[in-house]
């Protein structure tokens, strides 16, 4: 594994924050209501 994949597994998603990354993708995404991942599908329930 390489860092960058060893650091998104250990990343935690602020539902709080306005927006947040994706620990799977890296991609951005507005947090309100989200239940996946708009882009790589990764489910946050």
């Amino acid at each position: 594994m390489s860092p960058e994949e060893c650091a998104a597994a250990d990343a935690v998603v602020d539902f709080d924050a306005e927006q947040a990354s994706c620990p799977a993708c890296g991609a951005q995404f507005e947090t309100a209501a989200a239940t996946r991942c708009p882009d790589c599908g990764l489910n946050f329930g």
